[in-house]
């Protein structure tokens, strides 16, 4: 099997791109098309930013403590428009006005580690720099919905086999 590994946050067309699978990151259900899906994994995510902000700003504990803080939102639509917390079975959506807007999960990282502000990220994104006390979660008692990973190809319901031997891969990979 070859492997060319194209990274974009945009969705682009898997037919003119000669794409044989793509992997999509989003909350909530896919968009209805007539290619073929599979969820491989879902992301818990939580809020964090670096030791060094948290000193300088204090440390949120509160949805209403966010608007004393700069936000940093990422790629695509996740984010932009709010960040929705649960808690205690009711759910409440915080209008975010990112003082930092980035197109790329690394991207996100780099200004979060920079202390430039807090960002909700996935725990995949940031499980190194949790381990090495880079980045400290923050707003613990309070839940976000995950970010589901998809695999997509043109195939139909039935992928053809190299797709569904990297599919399963993948899976095995990410459980």
């Amino acid at each position: 099997m070859k492997i060319e590994l194209l990274i974009s946050d945009r969705t682009d067309d898997l037919i003119a791109e000669g794409a044989d699978i793509a992997l999509r990151l989003g909350l909530g259900p896919l968009a209805d098309s007539a290619f073929g899906a599979r969820l491989l994994a879902s992301a818990p995510r939580l809020v964090v930013a670096s030791p060094a902000y948290l000193a300088q700003r204090g440390v949120p504990h509160t949805l209403a403590d966010l608007s004393r803080h700069d936000r940093i939102v990422g790629p695509g639509l996740l984010g932009r428009r709010g960040w929705d917390f649960g808690r205690a079975g009711s759910v409440t959506s915080v209008a975010i006005d990112g003082r930092v807007q980035v197109a790329s999960a690394e991207g996100v990282m780099a200004c979060v580690k920079a202390g430039l502000g807090i960002a909700v990220v996935s725990r995949w994104m940031c499980r190194a720099e949790l381990e090495r006390d880079e980045v400290r979660p923050v707003l613990s008692d309070y839940v976000l919905e995950p970010v589901d990973v998809h695999a997509v190809y043109p195939a139909g319901p039935h992928p053809v086999p190299k797709v569904r031997a990297f599919s399963d891969y993948l899976a095995a990979k990410l459980a």
